[in-house]
């Protein structure tokens, strides 16, 4: 696999690795003489080119990248740092007012991540902003969202609840911006490996961001392992960012994580899965992993796996995917498009705890938004052939990972 990448692709995967790990790719010297910077533009995703201007001024990558290269990466870093700003605020203020009203809240993944474990935030993008509360306080989460500007994205009984969820254990927020919205994601469960699970209060803590803000987060074991299963559970197909937000993880919370206690917290049936993760962040790299974690997926499995990785993290952003529904139909397992419509149907029936409103009234009312997240789909240019190709391609690797690292799921 990484004798058959492309000059370019060497070159972005040699500024992602960890300094020190540039054996992996080869010397970024004798790299840089294949590279065709159209298309190292080209193939570079949209998300990492904030991080990738960073690295481009870095040792030894400076005296390599083009000036024109470094002004062009400097663009998306500077969008990336407006917006941002933007929500650096925003959260600053949901903090503060959620503290004030006593209302529990965990900040994960992205929002952290920018704050805690990359040279600052405007290397690392995000599109919307996840936290999770107590589900008991949902109703006073709403009240408050309200009052600073946020609006449901879909009215209680047309939202859609997330598989294995009830409708009042997560919700949708949305706050119009200039010509974007800032999307807030309230959950009450973490997406672990088994299913959605409540988060451990007790051993949450605050950490100060490198712009100063004090945030409160998961631990360090929980914290690695949720990154390490959303990356696994969106089937590894949403680029190279999630991997590196692993491996810059690891490398800033090294003395925080005793990797014997992490994996005995971990489900035996999760540890192939978490262990093959964390291999990829250290083989393509450069992460400080034990191998003793690493070898907990067998070799030979990993073999099949890996390349299956690596087409789904290159080919991602390359066209606006159709919704999943479409894909699925499309891939005609009759078995999956039963499995999907069943699951769906309760979804869409799912009561809604405290009140008395009509399964069917429920029903039709969330098969209206489903509409109208297809019509925007429509909109966005999901229905292309190039997209609907390339989301084929993506779902046919998803379901032979799906057989190799969690051969026990349902899905």
């Amino acid at each position: 696999m990484i004798d058959a990448c492309t000059p370019e692709q060497r070159f972005i995967m040699a500024m992602l690795a960890a300094p020190g790990a540039g054996h992996i790719w080869g010397e970024p010297a004798a790299l840089a003489t294949a590279v065709s910077w159209d298309g190292f533009m080209s193939v570079a995703d949209g998300m990492l080119k904030p991080y990738l201007h960073w690295a481009s001024r870095q040792a030894p990558f400076a005296a390599l990248v083009p000036a024109s290269v470094q002004e062009q990466l400097g663009l998306a870093r500077h969008a990336t740092r407006i917006k941002n700003l933007r929500w650096a605020s925003e959260l600053r203020q949901i903090v503060a007012t959620f503290r004030s009203e006593g209302i529990s809240l965990i900040v994960v993944k992205g929002a952290v991540l920018q704050r805690t474990v990359y040279p600052d935030p405007s290397t690392r993008p995000m599109s919307d902003v996840d936290v999770v509360v107590r589900r008991e306080q949902m109703a006073l989460v709403h009240e408050v969202l309200a009052r600073l500007g946020f609006h449901s994205r879909t009215t209680p009984e047309a939202h859609i609840p997330g598989e294995g969820l009830a409708p009042d254990e997560e919700g949708y927020f949305i706050k119009p911006f200039g010509d974007w919205a800032l999307l807030l994601e309230v959950h009450t469960r973490l997406e672990m490996h088994s299913g959605y699970q409540l988060p451990n209060w007790d051993r949450c803590a605050e950490v100060r961001g490198s712009d100063g803000l004090l945030v409160p987060a998961l631990d360090p074991h929980s914290a690695l392992r949720h990154i390490c299963f959303h990356l696994a559970k969106h089937g590894f197909e949403h680029g190279l960012m999630w991997l590196l937000d692993v491996r810059l993880f690891v490398e800033r919370n090294q003395a925080s994580i005793d990797w014997d206690v992490f994996i005995e917290q971990c489900e035996p049936s999760a540890r192939p899965l978490l262990g093959f993760t964390l291999g990829l962040a250290a083989d393509w790299l450069g992460a400080d992993v034990p191998e003793r974690l690493r070898a907990a997926l067998p070799l030979g499995e990993t073999n099949l796996a890996a390349p299956l990785v690596w087409g789904q993290m290159w080919d991602y952003g390359r066209a606006a995917p159709p919704l999943n529904a479409v894909t699925l139909v499309l891939s005609g397992d009759p078995r999956r498009i039963w499995t999907y419509l069943r699951d769906r149907g309760r979804r869409w029936t799912a009561p809604m705890p405290g009140r008395g409103s009509h399964p069917l009234v429920l029903m039709a009312k969330r098969v209206g938004a489903d509409f109208k997240f297809f019509r925007a789909r429509v909109r966005d240019g999901g229905f292309r052939l190039a997209s609907i190709r390339a989301a084929r391609q993506s779902d046919r690797r998803m379901e032979q990972l799906r057989a190799i690292l969690w051969p026990s799921s349902k899905k």
